[in-house]
């Protein structure tokens, strides 16, 4: 009786040795599947940070334009007006003293040069500045590309079926073994 019993243990190693490489196969893999989409996940919550972050400073950059079109229409709104207080200032001036001609046409062209004048820099200044703000957005927008594209995955190696085969195939082997063993032992009479 203890002869086919004996025989059974290697038969049912084998099978606990299968059992066991495909469990291991079968975690192994369920443990890459769950990391290869948690790092996916990782990499689109990432990207959307980007994304939102850019569209923040995009808002923030045109803000700043419109405040700073605003400020230069202001600016230039006071500058006209001052030129205006300046040439009646002076017309007035003329009039009570009784002067005119040539000498007070030259002061009043004088005084709406210097305001043209004031109105050129001003608009020189607020271009300069729109031009940097649209090359700070263009910057911006290619910092985000850049963060995007740098933002990688890491790469999960799957488990190979290879090992869980090689498994199963040496345990078989060594039930092969013994069971060959024990079969020529048992005819040339050996102990079995």
């Amino acid at each position: 009786m203890c002869a086919p019993a004996a025989a059974l243990i290697p038969i049912i190693s084998l099978g606990l040795s299968g059992a066991e490489a495909v469990t291991s196969y079968a975690s192994s893999r369920g443990n890459a599947n769950r990391t290869a989409a948690d790092q996916k996940k990782l990499v689109e919550e990432n990207t959307r940070a980007v994304v939102n972050a850019e569209r923040l400073n995009q808002a923030d950059l045109l803000h700043r334009q419109s405040e700073e079109l605003l400020a230069t229409a202001t600016t230039k709104g006071d500058a006209d007006r001052a030129v205006q207080m300046d040439l009646s200032t002076e017309r007035v001036a003329a009039a009570e003293a009784g002067v005119g001609g040539n000498s007070v046409d030259a002061v009043l062209a004088d005084i709406k040069n210097q305001g043209s004048r004031e109105q050129g820099r001003l608009d020189v200044n607020s271009r300069l500045t729109q031009d940097q703000l649209n090359r700070q957005k263009v910057g911006s927008l290619a910092q985000a590309q850049s963060n995007i594209n740098s933002i990688r995955p890491v790469h999960v190696n799957k488990p190979s079926l290879i090992t869980p085969i090689f498994t199963v195939a040496e345990a078989g082997l060594k039930t092969y073994d013994y069971l060959s063993n024990r079969s020529a032992k048992a005819k040339t009479g050996g102990t079995p």
